[in-house]
């Protein structure tokens, strides 16, 4: 074995050493995915029992009558419960897009939240 020949067995092991290291950094990154996502269902669900029990609480005679249907006025509890619903389930579908590139999916076609294996 010449030393060119050992030049290239050590370049190859530091290269399978960094893919090592990358496809463990891939796992734990896929892993607090993981647990992002099971905290933002969690905020998602308290969030719109939250809502309901806002509703339910609400005086209408608090905010106006309002016109009946969507025009009618929102309490600003309930008005704030919502949007941080929302928002919690736009940082959900933006997970969904980072495990999907994760996986190797793309941004267009991400996996569905709850599908597949993340480890």
């Amino acid at each position: 074995m010449d030393l060119s020949d050992r030049q290239r067995l050590t370049v190859s092991a530091a290269e399978i050493a960094r893919g090592q290291m990358t496809i463990a950094s891939l796992a734990t990154a896929t892993s607090h995915l993981a647990q992002a996502e099971t905290l933002l269902g969690a905020v998602v669900q308290s969030g719109e029992r939250m809502e309901a029990a806002l509703r339910e609480a609400v005086d209408p005679d608090a905010v106006g009558t309002g016109a009946e249907g969507a025009d009618q006025a929102v309490h600003p509890r309930v008005a704030a419960a919502r949007l941080g619903v929302e928002n919690a389930r736009a940082a959900l579908a933006i997970l969904a897009t980072l495990r999907g590139t994760l996986r190797g999916g793309t941004a267009a076609t991400p996996p569905v939240i709850g599908e597949g294996d993340l480890s």
